[in-house]
């Protein structure tokens, strides 16, 4: 549950997109339900603390004041990812394949269709978790390229990366991106050997205040 203000001028794309960075970043799960309600009506006591089962309680009996109410279908959601295929087997490489490619696999992993996702915003703003990273490094492995977590530590692109990729086919793709979209400097993340360092995953994606139930 999260409270909007209902003054303000807000889409149910935004928060539903900047609650799922916020989950992503701070709690490393994907979003399922999303209830937004009134400012002021989430239970809180006497000392501005949040009552979690009261607002269970509300959530399943249906009474909270809910402005909306967001919620993945299983339906529409794919049940399992398929295993990545070889994109090179029926036409030659370019970078546009990859850029495709990439984003189907990241969209499979975030449970939203390609076209909602753009290439030239940070891989870090979909609200990626860190296991959704790891399994994307190993998708790339069908490109017979080893993709490091310190490429994806950067926050680079879609359209970045799959140009890294094109680059690197054949070779590890452990070049860090020295450089943004437009040449600036990006200063390189420290090297580390555990891929699970989720304080660094999602550190340049923006913040917000997420209350959970």
């Amino acid at each position: 549950m999260y409270e909007v203000d209902s003054r303000k001028p807000w889409t149910a794309e935004d928060v539903v997109g900047a609650v799922r960075r916020g989950l992503a970043e701070t709690h490393e799960v994907q979003l399922h339900t999303l209830v937004l309600i009134e400012p002021g009506t989430l239970p809180k006591t006497s000392s501005g603390k949040i009552q979690r089962r009261a607002c269970r309680a509300e959530w399943l009996a249906g009474t909270a004041r809910a402005l909306l109410t967001w919620s993945e279908s299983e339906a529409d959601a794919p049940q399992a990812v398929a295993p990545a295929p070889d994109i090179t087997a029926s036409e030659p490489l370019t970078v546009k394949a990859l850029e495709a490619w990439l984003l189907a696999r990241i969209a499979a992993r975030l449970r939203v269709r390609p076209e909602e996702l753009a290439t030239d915003v940070p891989i870090t703003s979909f609200g990626l978790d860190s296991l959704g990273a790891v399994e994307l490094a190993n998708d790339v492995e069908a490109l017979d390229v080893v993709l490091r977590m310190e490429v994806l530590l950067q926050g680079p692109t879609v359209g970045a990366l799959a140009r890294t990729l094109f680059a690197a086919r054949g070779k590890s793709a452990g070049a860090e991106l020295t450089r943004g979209e437009e040449g600036r400097p990006r200063r390189s993340p420290p090297r580390s050997s555990d891929c699970g360092c989720s304080s660094n995953w999602r550190r340049d994606a923006p913040r917000i205040t997420c209350r959970r139930r």
